[in-house]
């Protein structure tokens, strides 16, 4: 059965382990393992999209054009995709690039609820001929219904597809079903689904979301990505063969890949589940906080749990880095938010 698409962004979400450093030596190697494998679609890029290159959230060691085409000329068989957040990237200087580079599958990726943020990409990339996916970043924060209205307005927009992120791993196998048997049943384009492993359930939610009708499944070599990680992608097919799914995908050819991508991305990088991570979960704080958070409270010398929780009181989204510093600076001073 080979209806079910994998998705690997270790050259995406994993860049996050390298403080967006990824060098060419590094893309080349891993995606021509990588691209053996029969992996469907290999996601490469700034883990916040093209033009997310910042102080803020990490300077990237490859401009965004150098990037597209190393991996342009070396993806031959699975599709090539790329991510652009609007706020970061902008039509004209990131979008056409994605353009004009031929990658395969463009999404655009928005917070819950903000549908309407993506409409203009979508449309002009759409307009462009470009086969375009939505992706939607922390649904533990909304209900199914708001969930489910605005995966029925990225629908209406075009896009051949929706991606549902638990961005903050806050998610548990039951609420996994939920959310996703519901947008299967009132949307008619496929449903995928990337999970976050603060509570060490992205295999379990990930298997719930296959369950409940999602038709695309993302991880990464070895987990690598922000807080505790992703979903471990070389178990995550283990998993699926095991249940005669993924069947497309060879094996022994992905765990030389996910082995040399250990190598590549040094061991010591290899996520782990933390208190502090678990915590992120609790309060359902964005899981690309973690790096940001524990390096400021190292420098003010304060607590990194006690601004994860203030932060999750604060409901302060992704890309709203700037907010931690605040945070901080009001728990050192008693200041009440």
């Amino acid at each position: 059965m080979n209806s079910l698409k994998i998705v690997d962004s270790t050259l995406r979400d994993g860049n996050y382990t390298l403080n967006q450093k990824l060098k060419k030596d590094t893309i080349v190697s891993y995606i021509n393992a990588i691209d053996a494998t029969g992996i469907d679609i290999i996601d490469v890029g700034h883990t916040n999209g093209l033009g997310g290159s910042s102080i803020q959230v990490g300077r990237s060691a490859l401009p965004d054009a150098e990037v597209l085409e190393i991996a342009r000329e070396h993806i031959k068989n699975a599709a090539f995709s790329t991510l652009i957040l609007p706020g970061f990237a902008t039509i004209k200087r990131d979008l056409q690039l994605a353009i004009e580079k031929q990658v395969d599958i463009i999404i655009i990726g928005s917070r819950c609820t903000m549908a309407e943020v993506g409409e203009r990409f979508i449309k002009y990339a759409l307009d462009k001929g470009k086969q375009v996916w939505s992706v939607m970043f922390m649904t533990h924060l909304v209900n199914d219904n708001e969930l489910v209205e605005d995966g029925l307005k990225l629908q209406a927009f075009g896009v051949s597809g929706l991606n549902v992120v638990d961005s903050a791993g806050a998610l548990l196998p039951n609420e996994v079903k939920q959310k996703i048997s519901l947008l299967t049943q009132n949307l008619n384009i496929p449903i995928g689904f990337l999970a976050h492993n603060n509570f060490g359930l992205a295999i379990a939610n990930t298997l719930a979301a296959i369950e409940s009708g999602a038709s695309v499944v993302n991880g990464t070599a070895r987990g690598f990505g922000a807080g505790a990680g992703k979903t471990q992608l070389e178990v995550l097919v283990a998993v699926l063969q095991k249940m005669h799914l993924c069947s497309h995908v060879n094996f022994d050819k992905l765990l030389a890949a996910t082995d040399l991508a250990e190598t590549l991305f040094n061991s010591k990088n290899c996520p782990k589940i933390t208190p502090e991570n678990i915590i992120s979960s609790q309060y359902g704080v964005f899981s690309g906080f973690s790096k940001p958070i524990l390096r400021l409270a190292e420098l003010y010398q304060i607590n990194p749990r006690q601004v994860i929780k203030e932060i999750g009181n604060q409901d302060v989204i992704d890309g709203q880095e700037d907010k931690i510093v605040q945070i901080i600076w009001q728990l050192k001073n008693n200041i009440k938010s």
